[in-house]
């Protein structure tokens, strides 16, 4: 019954799409929902059934044949939609649809009040039906389907309020941007049919078949360079859609959608996809083991960048966008390094805490009457004690707080990066900047917690916003209000301004009722949040590491369960595991960065001393360059979108004047000619007889000449 499990949300999507209008929106809503929560339930029992017998071998289900090139022996191409289960996919399936479900009753209460409701929930159960396909696929290109379909869907999401100029750029940015990662994939796909001559992952010995691609590649590529060329050219397509520098710029725009909608792509889903894709074919990447140090290298850089950009923002999702994308490379850093069970730990446990950070963040939103700004909130534990309470657990997760989720998954792939540093010095600069990372991850999550939920409540007093915020004169690029510098006549494909207390509006306008009076979510709302804080803080010890417990091996059991699809070979395998003592310094050496995090943001936000404002004032390039994002997207606007906005314009005039213009000059000219010749057919007889006389003496007169 595994094809059970992408049918429901299909099904789901359709019903949404054709009767959703017509059913009432707590009836369309619970449809919606319970097609995933359905999904959940039967991928629960097959990975159960599954977990029963041999991991070792992956199970397949031929759905139907799509694609035969060729007949008999003579077969050119073949692929086929199937379904693949094995402990990686097992994973994914449960990631996807038990948050996904989360998010989806969530999104009841959140977009109640939302006229275009059947139409959210048509595109949610949509994406979740691509994403299982993605995640299921047995083959490399019906994996590609659901890789092309989520692209779609998230285009979609984001740009769902497509009224608002803001939205609609956004959407177009996310799909612009991840079609250049799209071209990378769909390169590789090309060599890999070139090369092996199969899109299967695994043989399958219940068919005929030549084998997989994955079973024994190295069998069939002989040659270095062409191993490494797919591995990156794969990893092109990883980089634009899990948001890796220097595709990550769409990300943090795509804000802009309902924050369900955030949750869902920016945290379980759809930024998980390039990880995901990478650890199922580690053993390409382990044929060039050039493109891992590659990957770490992005991974690493992408980390501290996103998390510098956060230091310093003021919208409560971008910070969390920002947090998103630096995670994220926590996960390649982890791949890279050879650590593939590690950085699929680090997915699973960043689902349950991104999830809780951004629902909680939209339940806050929803408080104060659609506010995002941090600098307009404060105060607000007490009239928000669950969200508070749940938030406050995804943040202890996320900075890595002893014994919460995060803690374990981030701590493993600190020490496998380590780990290889023994062999490879590149590896222990890594690892000093995830080391960095962790603090100002700390750092930024800390002050956002400290703004929105202690100190007095700040509202629309500009007087009593942080002193930082006041630090820029308003004639800055980053003006006081905390606007992003944003050109009015910027292609909206590279850069989407934004409406930092607007975003959600549509979606619940009814709550403006509530005035100013900060105000707790629908009990629909904070079951989503209570089960992710539980996950939070439970989730991660699955993978407690065995020198914690005093358990003899370097393998915890996440580990052990994921072996038989991401286990490390070759040269990914080639340093040696650490010490116990080694491993107690590297655990303590985080919680200490984490811990100096904490309380600077403690010293600057809480305590106020020293001044944030003085911080601002003494470093005030540095806080420019930092509130602008490094000015990425303004550089995309000079480099990419304004001249190719003039090449467009001349190609377009070229076309007009020159292609168009030699077209039009034929036709006028044929029409001349034309109008000419039609005036000698008068229809008079007489003119008919003058003529013919004229022929006559012509010819009469060129014989007697000739003669």
């Amino acid at each position: 019954m595994l094809w059970l499990v992408p049918a429901l949300p299909l099904l789901g999507s359709v019903v949404s799409l054709f009767f959703g209008r017509r059913l009432p929106k707590a009836l369309a809503g619970t449809i919606a929902s319970g097609a995933v929560l359905g999904a959940f339930v039967v991928a629960l029992l097959a990975v159960l059934e599954f977990v029963a017998g041999d991991t070792t071998h992956p199970f397949q289900q031929h759905l139907f044949p799509w694609i035969a090139w060729g007949e008999g022996r003579a077969q050119v191409l073949v692929a086929e939609a199937g379904l693949l289960l094995d402990p990686l996919s097992s994973v994914m399936v449960l990631v996807v649809t038990g948050v996904g479900f989360l998010i989806h009753l969530y999104s009841m209460g959140y977009m109640a009040h939302d006229p275009s409701y059947p139409r959210f929930f048509t595109y949610l159960n949509l994406f979740a039906f691509s994403m299982l396909v993605l995640v299921l696929a047995n083959n490399f290109l019906f994996m590609f389907v659901g890789w092309e379909l989520v692209g779609l869907c998230s285009y979609l999401l984001i740009g769902f309020w497509f009224t608002r100029p803001s939205a609609a750029s956004a959407g177009k940015k996310a799909f612009v941007v991840n079609r250049v990662g799209d071209w990378g994939f769909l390169v590789a796909l090309l060599l890999i049919w070139t090369t092996f001559g199969t899109f299967q992952f695994f043989a399958d010995p219940a068919v005929a078949t030549t084998g997989g691609v994955l079973d024994d590649p190295g069998r069939v590529i002989r040659d270095g360079s062409l191993a490494l060329a797919i591995a990156l050219l794969l990893f092109v397509g990883a980089v634009g859609k899990s948001a890796q520098v220097p595709l990550y710029v769409w990300l943090p725009d795509a804000m802009e959608g309902p924050t369900p909608v955030s949750a869902l792509i920016h945290a379980a889903t759809m930024v998980t996809a390039g990880i995901y894709m990478v650890a199922r074919v580690h053993t390409l990447y382990e044929l060039a083991p050039a493109s891992l140090a590659v990957v770490a290298t992005i991974g690493a850089l992408t980390a501290i960048f996103a998390a510098s950009i956060g230091l310093v923002q003021t919208d409560i999702k971008r910070v969390l966008a920002y947090s998103t994308v630096s995670q994220l490379g926590y996960m390649f850093l982890a791949l890279g390094a050879g650590a593939f069970a590690a950085g699929i730990f680090h997915l699973m446990t960043h689902a349950f805490f991104k999830a809780l950070l951004f629902l909680g963040a939209g339940s806050v939103i929803h408080a104060l009457s659609d506010e995002q700004d941090l600098r307009r909130m404060g105060g607000l534990f007490s009239p928000l004690k669950v969200t508070a309470l749940t938030f406050l657990a995804g943040w202890l997760a996320i900075i890595g707080f002893p014994g919460f989720s995060g803690f374990f998954s981030k701590d493993l792939i600190l020490a496998k990066t380590l780990e290889r540093g023994l062999e490879d010095p590149w590896y222990l600069v890594l690892y000093a900047v995830a080391l960095l990372t962790v603090a100002m991850t700390a750092f930024y999550m800390s002050r956002l917690v400290f703004l929105a939920f202690f100190g007095r409540h700040r509202g629309a007093d500009e007087g009593l916003m942080p002193a930082e915020a006041r630090a820029v004169p308003e004639h800055e690029p980053a003006a006081a209000a905390g606007a992003v510098a944003t050109h009015q006549r910027a292609s909206p494909v590279v850069h989407a301004s934004h409406n930092s207390r607007a975003a959600d509006r549509e979606a619940h306008g009814a709550h403006g009722a509530h005035g100013s009076t900060p105000h707790e979510s629908p009990w629909i709302m904070l079951i989503a949040l209570i089960v992710l804080a539980l996950l939070s803080i439970g989730g991660g010890w699955v993978g407690i590491p065995p020198f914690m417990v005093g358990a003899a091996g370097h393998e915890s059991p996440f580990e052990a369960f994921l072996a038989p699809s991401v286990a490390a070979h070759g040269a990914a395998e080639a340093h040696g595991a650490l010490e116990a003592t080694m491993e107690w310094v590297a655990t303590g050496a985080s919680v200490v960065m984490a811990g100096i995090g904490v309380a600077i943001a403690a010293a600057l936000y809480l305590a106020g001393t020293p001044s944030p404002a003085d911080f601002a004032r003494r470093f005030r390039q540095p806080y420019l360059w930092l509130l602008n994002k490094w000015y990425v997207d303004e550089l995309y606007q000079a480099l990419i979108a304004h001249p190719g906005a003039r090449l467009a314009a001349f190609l377009a005039a070229f076309d007009l004047g020159v292609v168009d213009g030699a077209v039009n000059g034929i036709a006028r000219l044929s029409r001349g000619t034309g109008a000419a010749l039609r005036s000698v057919q008068s229809g008079y007889v007489r003119g008919y007889a003058v003529t013919m006389l004229i022929g006559a003496f012509a010819i009469l007169a060129f014989w007697a000449f000739r003669g």
